[in-house]
């Protein structure tokens, strides 16, 4: 009768924590599906050293809206401008380049 109560304990126990990692949903993000769909605005040159590292593009693909831009402060002098998936297109992620400057930041 134990073991019936300790299996029962295994289970009960891996199905919370399934449901748990549900919620929040993983992300395994390519740099090169993410790559042009997003800019780092910074307030002058010298703050172009924003690692990229696979925690960023997670972040931004969590965060992007399907129609609004969105903006989240890296520090206080950079943000990163995620762009709304309908305006992502192969010629955005093209010519769209990784920092933008900009002399202050709207919204």
């Amino acid at each position: 009768m134990k073991i019936i109560y300790i299996i029962f304990f295994f289970i009960a126990c891996f199905s919370i924590y399934g449901q748990e990692i549900e919620k929040d949903k993983i992300y395994f993000v390519s740099k090169d599906i993410t790559k042009g769909t997003f800019q780092i605005e910074v307030l002058n040159e010298k703050n172009r050293n924003i690692n990229l590292t696979s925690e960023l593009y997670e972040i931004v693909e969590k965060n992007r809206h399907e129609t609004d831009f969105v903006y989240i402060k890296i520090n206080e002098n950079s943000r990163l401008k995620i762009y709304p998936r309908n305006l992502i297109t192969s010629k955005l992620k093209e010519e769209l380049d990784l920092y933008s400057i900009v002399t202050e930041f709207k919204n």
